[in-house]
């Protein structure tokens, strides 16, 4: 069971006798592990709380609006979230095992290494979520992935998976945050749309191949902050060569 202090604290918190900012201080200057074990929540409003790092296995948080709740590195095994709405919360490295999301609304929610495995996430649209490399294998779940959802399921298990055609800017974001290299598109005129694959082996040579398609090439330049950021632009009469092959062979 959670601890009675700490289900209080939450309890005053929730109800505005204390503030939500107080409690977000406490959880998060907090040494311990706060035990809020089976707790019931069924139907509040929790919106804005930090609950990172908390143990919350088996909580009850059904028809409730979670709206932008922080549950990163939480422990929310056989947790209950049915119904309630999820938009921009951050399950970040939370264990949220055989946990129940059937019908939650995940707009922006946030499930990068989230351990969802038989998790129960029936009539859920994870297609608006930001999946990265999330355990999905035993969980029941049904949507249209896109090219930038990288998950873990089953060998034989298939996904639909969504028109891949991303504009230029996001597919460097994505391909930029795998090699850890920023980039930044400066080109005049419209944007090119790229097909990304499901699954990007080399981007490196993904990215060198898609640029030399589209004539461009990335010029290292000095950001306001002094870091170095790569500008993709069409190549000009200069020729510039691959700066990736420089960098990285």
């Amino acid at each position: 069971m959670s601890d009675t202090t700490t289900g209080q604290m939450l309890e005053r918190a929730l109800s505005g006798a204390t503030s939500l900012a107080a409690w977000n201080e406490y959880v998060l200057e907090s040494e311990r592990e706060i035990d809020l074990t089976g707790v019931d929540l069924c139907g509040s409003n929790l919106s804005g709380l930090v609950l990172a790092r908390c143990k919350m296995d088996g909580a009850q948080m059904a028809n409730c609006r979670i709206v932008n709740v922080n549950f990163a590195g939480a422990s929310l095994v056989e947790a209950v979230f049915e119904g309630s709405n999820l938009a921009e919360s951050s399950f970040q490295r939370a264990n949220a095992r055989r946990s129940r999301f059937r019908r939650c609304q995940v707009e922006g929610t946030d499930f990068s290494w989230c351990n969802l495995t038989e998790a129960d996430l029936s009539g859920v649209d994870l297609s608006v979520a930001k999946l990265w490399k999330t355990d999905l294998r035993g969980a029941n779940y049904s949507f249209t992935a896109r090219a930038d959802q990288f998950f873990v399921r089953e060998p034989d298990r298939k996904v639909e998976e969504a028109a891949a055609s991303v504009p230029l800017e996001r597919m460097l974001q994505v391909v930029g945050g795998m090699l850890g290299i920023p980039y930044r598109w400066e080109g005049a005129g419209k944007m090119p749309s790229v097909e990304m694959p499901e699954r990007l082996d080399d981007p490196r040579e993904f990215l060198e191949s898609t640029l030399a398609k589209f004539g461009l090439v990335a010029r290292a330049r000095a950001g306001a902050d002094g870091a170095l950021v790569y500008v993709v632009s069409p190549i000009d009469r200069h020729g510039d060569l691959p700066h990736l092959r420089k960098r990285h062979r």
